[in-house]
């Protein structure tokens, strides 16, 4: 005995409908041709097949069945009518896209995604993880905004449960996207370009004569340290100066990378504390104002670090690639 037909919510049950929906779990939408057929090529097709002989009295409306649940269905036929968007959950997206695209209604694909797609929402790394599944599984270009937006979620040896369900092609997508941001970083980091930047950070790689047999040298602003301490680098002609070697800097930076669960944390070296430490012991103030000013360098290390990794495209140039 066949149960009877159970029927959506309003709009979809007005009696001024011309042909009745069925979805795949028995859900009947009453709507009418004229809308759907302006939103939806594939509807005005179907909706063009043969009619009735002219003087025929149909028994009922037509109907036709869908493969899609009635959820799906619903909230795709709100997208038509002249109402307000409905509020569609992250994991219900990927039924009403491909149900939108299967239509030939890429408009409602747009609509869909500016639904979820909220700065408030990739605020959060780890929503902006559960974004980037559904997007890049979907194919949107917003998957690349959403990559780059979880880029502070760490990511260890069991997934997160925002990357459940994730697509084997997805997930290789974001681990080379993020291995491609901390390979440019390192890079950026190792560069000697880096610390020749004068004007920008105030790193001098010259050995001075003074500093002959001397590592890499940090120059100092003589304005950050008082004159009246007597300091024995304020009576030559040379700048304070601090000596470190580069190596053992540039190594911690590079684990640092490796290991931060916030690439933007990056931490000022011990092997620098330890040369501003022997540099300046006979004199607490000049140690701290030296501090201050690495402190203050690595707050424009870490903008610089971030910027850069915000610039990495999602998806590596074909061109680029080595093999």
């Amino acid at each position: 005995m066949s149960s009877t037909p159970e029927s959506s919510s309003h709009p979809f049950t007005k009696t001024s409908a011309d042909v009745v929906l069925r979805s795949s779990d028995g859900i009947q939408f009453r709507v009418h041709k004229i809308i759907l057929s302006e939103a939806s090529s594939v509807f005005d097709g179907m909706f063009t097949l043969p009619q009735l002989d002219e003087g025929e009295v149909p028994v009922a409306l037509p109907s036709v069945d869908l493969t899609e649940d009635g959820k799906t269905i619903e909230r795709l036929l709100r997208l038509c009518y002249p109402m307000d968007d409905p509020e569609i959950e992250l994991e219900d997206v990927p039924c009403v896209v491909r149900a939108a695209r299967k239509y030939d209604m890429h408009w409602a694909v747009d609509r869909v995604v500016k639904t979820f797609m909220q700065q408030s929402v990739l605020e959060n790394p780890q929503t902006a993880l559960r974004v980037y599944t559904v997007t890049s599984d979907l194919d949107l270009p917003q998957a690349e905004m959403a990559a780059r937006a979880s880029l502070w979620e760490p990511l260890g040896k069991d997934l997160p449960y925002e990357l459940n369900g994730i697509t084997p092609a997805s997930l290789y997508r974001l681990l080379d996207y993020r291995r491609r941001v901390r390979a440019e970083i390192i890079g950026y980091l190792v560069d000697s370009q880096l610390w020749s930047f004068t004007d920008e950070f105030n790193i001098n790689p010259h050995r001075w004569g003074i500093y002959s047999d001397s590592p890499v040298g940090v120059v100092l602003p003589q304005e950050l340290f008082s004159l009246n301490h007597g300091h024995s680098f304020y009576s030559n002609p040379y700048p304070p100066y601090v000596q470190i070697d580069q190596a053992p800097v540039l190594l911690d930076l590079v684990k640092q990378v490796k290991n931060l669960k916030d690439i933007r944390a990056l931490q000022v070296p011990g092997e620098l504390k330890s040369a501003l430490s022997i540099q300046f012991d006979q004199c607490d103030s000049c140690f701290e104002a030296a501090n201050d000013f690495f402190r203050k360098f690595f707050v424009r290390l870490r903008e610089s670090v971030e910027k850069m990794a915000l610039e990495v495209p999602l998806d590596a140039d074909d061109d680029s690639e080595e093999f």
